[in-house]
């Protein structure tokens, strides 16, 4: 069987259970944020369709870059994981956060300790130096090739970094407007973060950088044995290259580079309009 028709047809490459799970997050979201949430929350006014709309892109996304045979690839071709990962991490993210009501986060504020442990994590300075200096050392070739091939590592480590995501967006897209970062501020937060990325970038654009996981067909299938639990025919899989490994590498790092600035841009646009829209709402109340 070739490869396309096996992604196509095959069950195994879609990992049915994580579809089930996010639909359910999409349903829940959906009840909650509809006539729920006046009476969880008394005062809190029904999500609009614009950020019901980010939340639910944001779980596509997810579902994509998890459920669906991109997951396969990303384990086989490296810009395509690349691009699983700049997806996950600059898209689906921050979209998550500004699908978020306000009011949702009112029963929170009760924990003090819980409070000031979220503001210090998510203060600009610690979620760029946390989620920057993880995502850089991930793309260390000896580092990757560990955390690939060790369950363990493999899971703390990909949820510590989406958690970390997490951080590094809530300054810039806070449920809470006024918490926001205001415009220089969320600029010079974007700029700061391109400049702490790109030896990450960098390191990919070079040529004397393998990794071993996208290269050594014995350790793919030692990855593929832990990442990837579903029984698959692995032969065809491990067939799919069209480019080099250096310039599939090169690739990668370009993709990484353009979707990251990328996201900053639709981030920064859609934040301004929010507290643009938030400004004329209180406006016409006063």
């Amino acid at each position: 069987m070739s490869f396309f028709p096996f992604i196509l047809q095959s069950d195994s490459a879609w990992n049915v259970d994580l579809i089930f799970l996010i639909s359910f997050l999409f349903i829940g979201y959906v009840l909650l944020t509809g006539d729920w949430l006046g009476r969880l929350v008394p005062g809190e006014t029904k999500v609009s369709s614009k950020q019901k709309a980010c939340f639910a892109i944001g779980l596509l996304l997810f579902l994509i870059c998890w459920a669906s045979p991109l997951y396969l690839l990303s384990h086989v071709i490296f810009s395509i994981h690349m691009l699983q990962m700049s997806i996950l991490y600059f898209f689906a993210t921050p979209l998550l956060i500004l699908g978020i009501p306000a009011g949702i986060l009112q029963p929170f504020r009760k924990f003090i300790f819980f409070q000031k442990v979220w503001r210090f994590l998510t203060r600009s300075v610690i979620a760029l130096i946390m989620f920057n200096g993880l995502f850089i050392l991930y793309h260390i070739p000896v580092v990757m090739d560990e955390i690939m091939t060790n369950r363990m590592l493999h899971t703390g480590f990909y949820g510590l970094l989406l958690v970390s995501s997490v951080w590094l967006w809530w300054p810039v897209v806070n449920p809470i407007m006024k918490n926001r970062l205001q415009d220089k501020q969320r600029k010079k937060f974007a700029r700061a973060n391109t400049l702490v990325l790109m030896p990450a970038c960098l390191l990919l654009l070079s040529s004397f950088v393998k990794y071993d996981v996208f290269v050594h067909v014995q350790t793919q299938m030692n990855m593929f044995g832990l990442c990837y639990p579903h029984p698959i025919d692995l032969e065809d899989l491990l067939q799919v290259h069209y480019l080099t490994p250096v310039y599939d590498q090169k690739l990668g790092g370009l993709i990484m580079m353009v979707l990251h600035k990328l996201s900053f841009m639709v981030v920064e646009r859609t934040s301004s309009y929010q507290i643009r829209q938030g400004k004329r709402l209180e406006v016409i109340v006063d």
